[in-house]
């Protein structure tokens, strides 16, 4: 079966970097990625049942992206990326080819370290996104997904950080409302251009689904605002938004059939215990 080409780690540092010169004195950040090597990974969803020929070769990959400023590291993201290669053949009809990629957020953090204040960590991760948008175009993706759990602790990738007064540390709502706000910033980014005709190679709208566990649909205006009654309002030759609550997935879906399971993820664990049937 045929493979996949992955993004380079130089590729996602010079639209990391091209993102931070946007803040004061961006232009002395510094970026250093780590990739480590590609290799072959089974299905994200290994308990789906088919009822035609699928055939799927994914290689995973993580990265480590830094930010430094004089040589100190002053905010750090850790992402897991998948490039899945799947053929799909329905009777005597001729075998369909696609690309998918997925990327997990597992880590954000900053250590304190930052010299004045600015959206260091926002602009980070848009600068990432960019790259990972720029990369499914190239490939020809017909879906791409960016997946992330937010879930407040005083530090992640900078040890006794939380001790630096300098750091700005949120509680688990804080930190929804600021990836919401983030997710937001970075998806116009990454697919905004100076020029309108650059926007037209993905006119979709970016979807974003949200669920905070122990809320109710009643609640989302709390966490989305008025984003989650449609699209939100976007800047010039960026893709529009369509924000909304709850998971992605059909009402009647079964779990194992749509919901993707990444490598030490809890539901990973929970879809992969004997009783489940979801």
């Amino acid at each position: 079966m045929a493979s996949v080409q992955t993004q380079s780690s130089a590729l996602v540092a010079d639209y990391v970097a091209e993102s931070l010169r946007a803040l004061p004195a961006g232009n002395l950040l510094a970026v250093r990625v780590v990739y480590t090597a590609d290799h072959p990974v089974g299905s994200l969803t290994p308990q789906r049942r088919l009822s035609h020929f699928h055939a799927e070769n994914t290689l995973s990959r993580r990265a480590l992206v830094f930010v430094l400023q004089g040589g100190c590291l002053v905010a750090g993201l850790e992402v897991h990326e998948f490039t899945t290669l799947r053929i799909e053949a329905q009777g005597a009809q001729p075998p369909q080819t696609a690309i998918a990629v997925d990327c997990c957020i597992e880590k954000l953090d900053t250590s304190g370290e930052l010299a004045g204040r600015m959206p260091l960590a926002r602009t980070l991760v848009a600068g990432y996104l960019k790259s990972l948008h720029r990369y499914t175009v190239a490939l020809n993706a017909s879906a791409a997904g960016v997946h992330l759990f937010a879930r407040a602790q005083p530090e992640y990738l900078f040890a006794r950080s939380k001790d630096n007064p300098g750091k700005r540390i949120l509680n688990d709502l804080e930190l929804v409302k600021w990836w919401q706000s983030t997710l937001k910033f970075a998806l116009e980014y990454s697919t905004c251009s100076n020029s309108s005709s650059a926007c037209s190679e993905s006119s979709r709208a970016a979807v974003v689904n949200c669920i905070v566990p122990g809320s109710t649909m009643n609640e989302s205006s709390w966490f989305l605002g008025n984003n989650c009654a449609g699209s939100s309002e976007i800047a010039e030759n960026s893709r529009p938004i369509d924000w909304r609550w709850g998971l992605p997935y059909p009402l009647n879906a079964r779990a194992h059939d749509c919901v993707l399971q990444f490598p030490d993820d809890p539901i990973t664990r929970l879809l992969s215990e004997n009783h489940s049937s979801a």
